[in-house]
């Protein structure tokens, strides 16, 4: 049965690599990157992104911005009123905060005028550093902008903890990288879909007939790919920007049709040559305490 249109459970957007906090085990590495990688995604890259990716894809159950800290983009408000604009193909729309910035007066009015589909994920790594929780919680509150405190410290850290991916030399043959993708948190398992919730329309649509359906997929620039993990591997160096990782919805030579059957074959796959580069994300990794800063 030919797969005639996708869908996918969670989807993040990477739009800044700029971060007030520097974590040893960030899962994008943007403590360890230059001081001119640590940037904003131009606004009207990022409109085009969105525009292209919507093109793509059917449907979205929860579109998560993340960064880096999203809430330092400088053109926040108006890339969450760009994105209302598809609110008939997204159900949740997650902005993902370190608990440490308050966000401006601009994002706020903003994320009050969409509270109807916005959400807040506020990561709380301990008062000593996300100093903010209680006084960010209050301000949504008072302007009835929906979140949630994911805690992320202490013995019931959320998930246990981080995990360390490892740096990026060569770890694992090919049978060993395919094996342990079976197993990984981010591409086996379901994300639970946490936050505002418009209706069943996304687990409607997970079921219908000619469906291609994705549990998780990282879209960065305009490159698809299935973890944060590949592009910061790709960012070092040591994987090359190939079809067999990354997907690139930007190629204005080719149509939706055959950016949809990459996106379907790059997902179908069993295999991933970053993966050999990773020390993989399962149940049995060994947790580290959440947001150690680097000094």
């Amino acid at each position: 049965m030919p797969q005639n249109f996708i869908v996918i459970g969670t989807s993040a957007l990477l739009i800044t690599f700029r971060c007030n906090l520097r974590c040893k085990l960030c899962c994008t590495d943007t403590p360890y990157m230059p001081k001119e990688k640590q940037v904003d995604f131009p606004l009207e890259k990022m409109k085009d992104v969105l525009k292209r990716y919507f093109e793509v894809i059917k449907h979205i159950r929860k579109l998560s911005f993340g960064g880096g800290e999203p809430t330092l983009y400088s053109n926040l408000p108006e890339l969450i009123e760009y994105t209302a604009g598809f609110r008939n193909q997204f159900e949740v729309f997650e902005i993902i905060t370190n608990g440490a910035v308050m966000p401006s007066g601009a994002i706020l009015d903003m994320a009050e005028k969409h509270k109807d589909i916005i959400f807040f994920m506020i990561d709380n790594y301990g008062e000593n550093i996300s100093r903010r929780v209680r006084e960010i919680s209050a301000v949504f509150e008072s302007r009835g902008i929906s979140f949630k405190i994911r805690d992320y410290h202490g013995p019931e850290a959320h998930a246990g903890g981080w995990v360390n991916l490892g740096d990026y030399s060569l770890k694992h043959d090919a049978v060993k990288a395919k094996n342990m993708l079976k197993d990984c948190c981010i591409s086996s398992k379901k994300k639970d879909n946490t936050g505002v919730n418009k209706g069943s329309n996304g687990e409607a649509l997970e079921q219908a007939e000619g469906v291609f359906f994705i549990n998780y997929a990282a879209n960065t620039n305009g490159l698809i790919h299935r973890c944060a993990r590949a592009y910061s591997t790709l960012g070092a160096g040591a994987v090359a920007e190939t079809p067999d990782i990354f997907v690139n919805i930007m190629d204005e030579k080719k149509t939706v049709a055959q950016i949809r059957e990459e996106i379907i074959t790059l997902f179908s796959s069993d295999y991933y040559p970053a993966c050999e580069y990773c020390n993989g994300f399962d149940d049995s990794s060994v947790r580290y305490e959440p947001a150690e800063q680097i000094h």
